[in-house]
């Protein structure tokens, strides 16, 4: 499947969002960006590690669901996509903030309900 002047992710993304809520959809595929699309119905193998990847298995690495992933990602920095992410900032952080806040959007607009520590003027 192709589509003049999309991504490959942006693709599959779309035909996740357009079948994975009826049926049942693997992405093959080893990019780690993919994992926010992974649902009851959607799942990833990864051709790199020749393994399924399922929703529960993003929530015990990463301890975010794959809803989050991106967020986690924007907060902690990704260096294989060059995302800078925020400083001093770390996956671990980063997942612990998204268990009290549903995004990054929702971490910004609340920053006085932050744990201590967390938060630090610049």
């Amino acid at each position: 499947i192709t589509h003049n002047g999309a991504e490959a992710d942006d693709v599959i993304a779309t035909l996740c969002h357009q079948f994975g809520p009826e049926r049942k959809v693997i992405i093959a595929g080893a990019d780690k960006d993919l994992l926010q699309l992974l649902t009851p119905k959607v799942t990833m193998y990864n051709i790199m590690e020749r393994k399924y990847i399922r929703e529960h298995d993003v929530e015990k690495k990463y301890l975010v669901p794959p809803s989050k992933f991106a967020d986690m990602q924007a907060l902690a920095g990704d260096r294989t996509d060059g995302v800078r992410g925020v400083y001093g900032i770390g996956p671990g952080k980063a997942a612990r903030l998204l268990l009290d806040f549903d995004s990054v959007e929702d971490l910004l607009d609340n920053l006085n309900r932050a744990p201590d520590g967390y938060v630090k003027d610049r």
